[in-house]
């Protein structure tokens, strides 16, 4: 759901609250505490991201919060949203690789927390072990990680076309996370889905799109991964 659409919802919701106060108190104004409160909800709600790219400010404030963490490697990808508190809350999906012989990389949603006196801090990770492939990143037909996580209009256009497939779910793409050469393209999307649960501002999946030489696309794998909770 739309991020700005929740807002819209919420303020309604407590005018209404006022108003039915209202009819029960006659000439009486909103209290101070009720305006503060109908502001609160302004500020402290999650601004979804315009674009997945993640801004020099929000990267700076990530720096500070991964310097000196040990027992796992993480790479931005794309960036999902923020929030106005007593300085900001960043939301970021990354690529986590524990520091072992071995590693198996995977997705993450990553919070960030930055005071205002810009000092930062990692508050929550969802990792979902959703795995990201890229460990042959630069093998022929091993999968890569785009230069920006921004989808390109034919990518878009495959997406539109393999998801009017389906009928149960709209999903709405967000970020290409990776994609692979093989007689075709295989793209792998971050997309929100609109069934939001109870509790989660966004619910997301993992979408793998097959593109084929003849113009024609499909799905050809969907995790649907933990809701992030905001």
């Amino acid at each position: 759901m739309n991020a700005n659409l929740k807002k819209i919802a919420a303020v309604l919701l407590c005018l209404c609250l006022l108003f039915g106060l209202g009819a029960c108190r006659k000439n009486e104004e909103p209290s101070p505490d009720a305006i503060d409160q109908i502001e609160g909800i302004i500020a402290g709600a999650w601004e979804e991201a315009g674009s997945p790219v993640i801004p020099s400010d929000v990267m700076k404030a990530f720096e500070k919060a991964m310097d000196g963490l040990v027992g796992a490697n993480y790479t931005p990808v794309a960036y999902l949203g923020s929030q106005i508190v007593s300085g900001h809350n960043y939301m970021l999906l990354c690529r986590v690789a524990p520091v072992t012989a071995d590693p198996v990389e995977t997705y993450a949603i990553v919070s960030i927390y930055e005071d205002t006196e810009g000092n930062a801090q990692m508050t929550n990770v969802s990792d979902f072990g959703v795995e990201t492939y890229l460990g042959s990143e630069g093998m022929t037909g091993g999968w890569s990680q785009p230069e920006t996580p921004e989808l390109p209009d034919d990518v878009k256009e495959a997406f539109e076309k393999a998801a009017g497939m389906r009928t149960d779910i709209a999903y709405h793409p967000v970020a290409l996370l990776s994609q692979q050469v093989v007689a075709g393209m295989n793209y792998r999307i971050l997309c929100e889905a609109d069934n939001v649960l109870p509790g989660y501002d966004t619910n997301y999946a993992i979408i793998t799109v097959y593109n084929a030489l003849d113009g024609s696309a499909e799905i050809s794998d969907l995790v649907q991964i933990l809701p992030a909770e905001k």
